[in-house]
C-alpha cells in the first residue's frame, strides 16, 4: 500500500497505520477526535506526500505530531488545523532534513511574516501557498 485516504478518530491510528505501511508514499487523514494525544517517536523514510485536515477542537495535535514524527523524504505538506505550532514545525524540518517542496496551509491557518521568511531561510526553495479547500 502505498497511498492511503482516511478519517482518523483515535490517536493510536495514525502511529499504528505508519508502523504497518512502511512502503506508504502519501497519507491523506482527517483527524476528529477531541483527547490529547502524546506520539512515540516515528522516522518514516518513504513519505513524500502529507495532507492533515484537522476538525474540531484538536488544537494539541499537530504540536504533538511535528515533534514525533522525522519524514525524511517529505517533498510536500498541507495542514488544515485551528492553529499553526511553528517552533513545533521549524524542529521537524531540521530534524527530519527533507527536501519540503511546497507547504500548503488553510485559510484558517495563521503564520506570521517572520515565520514564513525562517521557513524559507531554512529551505530556500520552499514554496508556501494557501488553500481554500480542505476536502477528504
Amino acid at each position: 500500500m502505498t497511498d492511503v485516504e482516511i478519517p482518523i478518530h483515535r490517536p493510536g491510528v495514525i502511529l499504528c497505520l505508519l508502523q504497518l505501511c512502511p512502503n506508504l508514499r502519501s497519507l491523506t487523514i482527517r483527524v476528529t477526535f477531541n483527547e490529547t494525544a502524546i506520539f512515540e517517536p516515528l522516522v518514516h523514510i518513504k513519505i513524500q506526500s502529507l495532507r492533515i485536515v484537522i476538525d474540531g477542537s484538536t488544537s494539541d495535535l499537530l504540536p504533538g505530531l511535528f515533534d514525533a514524527f522525522s519524514l525524511p523524504n517529505l517533498r510536500a505538506l498541507e495542514v488544515h488545523s485551528v492553529q499553526w505550532p511553528y517552533e513545533e514545525f521549524k524542529s521537524f524540518l531540521t530534524r527530519s532534513n527533507c527536501p519540503l517542496e511546497t507547504l500548503i496551509l488553510g485559510t484558517e491557518v495563521k503564520m506570521r511574516d517572520e515565520q514564513r521568511a525562517q521557513c524559507v531561510a531554512l529551505i530556500p526553495s520552499l514554496e508556501i501557498l494557501v488553500s481554500l479547500y480542505e476536502d477528504l
